[in-house]
Parts: C-alpha cells; sequence; structure tokens
C-alpha cells in the first residue's frame, strides 16, 4: 500500500493569505497547555529547538495550467506539540522537496542522504536532498519557493546557486503516513560526488550521502524497503512517469 498521494502534476504557484504569524484555529483553552509543553520541550534541548515559521496548507485550485496553492505561516511549536503530543490542532504542513539530478561522466545519478535523529520526521531514513520547510524567507503573497530551495540546497549539500543548472517543478504530493504536503521539484547540478561527500559529512541534519545511478534506483529502493522517506518514493514515481531527462 502507497504512503503518499500524488495530488497534481505541473507547474505551481504558492501564495501566502496572512501577512503576520498567528497561532491556528485551535481553542483557547489549549494555549497555555501548548506554551507549557513547548516551554519544557526547550528546556530539556538546551534550547536547540527553535520556534520559526511554518508554512501551513489550506487549501489548492486549478487557474488554467498552473496549480494554485494557498496558506498562511504558523509559529512552528504549534505543529512540533501537534506531532509530539498526538494533537489535531488543524496544521497540515507544506514543505519542499528536491530530487538532485547529477550528470557524472555522460551518466545521470541522483543524490540520497540518511536523515540523523536530530530530525523530527523520519530519523534514520534516506531521502533524495534537499528537502525542507517554506518558511518566510520566501516573503508574503506570492512565494518563490525555488528561491528557498536553492537556500535548502546550499544548507544541505554546499551547492550555491552557480552550480545549478536549471530547477524545474514536478507537482503536489500529499505523505499519507506524515499528513505533510511537498511541493516536488527536479534540480539539475554540475556538482561534483566528493564536493557532496566532504559537506555531508560536516552536516548535522544528513550522514550517509549515496548517488545513485538512475537505473539502479529501483534496486536502490528494494535494498532499503521501508527505510526510505515516501516523498522521495513519490518524487522518483512522477520523475519516471515524466521521462524529465
Amino acid at each position: 500500500m502507497k504512503e503518499y498521494e500524488i495530488i497534481g502534476l505541473g507547474d505551481i504557484s504558492l501564495r501566502c493569505l496572512n501577512k503576520d504569524l498567528f497561532h491556528p484555529a485551535v481553542d483557547k483553552e489549549m494555549l497555555p497547555y501548548i506554551d507549557r509543553v513547548w516551554g519544557d520541550a526547550l528546556h530539556k534541548s538546551g534550547s536547540k529547538l527553535f520556534d520559526g515559521s511554518l508554512f501551513n496548507f489550506e487549501s489548492f485550485t486549478v487557474e488554467k495550467d498552473t496549480m494554485v496553492v494557498n496558506g498562511s505561516f504558523i509559529n512552528y511549536k504549534y505543529f512540533w506539540v501537534q506531532k509530539n503530543k498526538n494533537l489535531d490542532l488543524n496544521i497540515t504542513p507544506l514543505g519542499i522537496s528536491g530530487m538532485l539530478l547529477i550528470e557524472i561522466n555522460k551518466k545521470y545519478v541522483v543524490a540520497f542522504a540518511k536523515r540523523t535523529s536530530v530530525n523530527l520526521q523520519y530519523p534514520g531514513y534516506f531521502e533524495l536532498i534537499p528537502s525542507g520547510g517554506i518558511d518566510d524567507r520566501g516573503g508574503r503573497g506570492e512565494i518563490n519557493y525555488h528561491d528557498i530551495l536553492k537556500d535548502e540546497l546550499y544548507e544541505e549539500a554546499g551547492i550555491d546557486r552557480t552550480m545549478i543548472n536549471s530547477i524545474s517543478t514536478l507537482g503536489l504530493i500529499f505523505d499519507l503516513r506524515d499528513k505533510v504536503y511537498d511541493i516536488a521539484c527536479v534540480i539539475r547540478s554540475r556538482v561534483t560526488k566528493k564536493e557532496i561527500e566532504v559537506f555531508i559529512q560536516n552536516s548535522s541534519e544528513y550522514e550517509d550521502v549515496r548517488l545513485v545511478n538512475i537505473y539502479d534506483i529501483q534496486n536502490f529502493l528494494e535494498t532499503n524497503r521501508g527505510c526510505v522517506v515516501p516523498t522521495s518514493i513519490c518524487i522518483l514515481e512522477i520523475f519516471n512517469k515524466l521521462k524529465t531527462i
């Protein structure tokens, strides 16, 4: 049984509906409890947690050939409490996930990396890189999520914008297990294997980078069955369908 759903394929326009951070529509009586749980978590983590912004998916429509995704920014702490205390606070995050496609010696490979234990979602799982949340560095109104993805790629793999050939949007997908939406993209880059491996060695989020030939991906997934993030499997399925090389 699949752990993901393809919501739609093609280009996406991402729009933020609010100007400032606000708490989601929850019972006001819950707010003191949420603040107390978050405060305890901050204390136990040694302040390693950070209450930044998170994009909460609300709806989508289709305008001509473009899917328009709407949502609002909320404080990250609400999602953390919902996730860790098994609550329903009406939060469905929207993130962004890329498939890094590299040409090495006239052969195409994709980059996987194993998530470390510091990750809230899927620790110890392999996933395509990069991936991350939509935060308010992308601005309000119409959000340039390709710019956010470029920043994620640099933060996670040390690949700066000058090493990116192109970015194309594949579509919108939903992780049925973790209840998270993602905008899926393909990033074409001329980075070398050594450059990625050196940076991943110093990463707190990732370890054990693998560059897998596109014709060996199915074998990689079989070998690591049950240990690959569903979103990554979904992206590979879409990529295979669209034949985007």
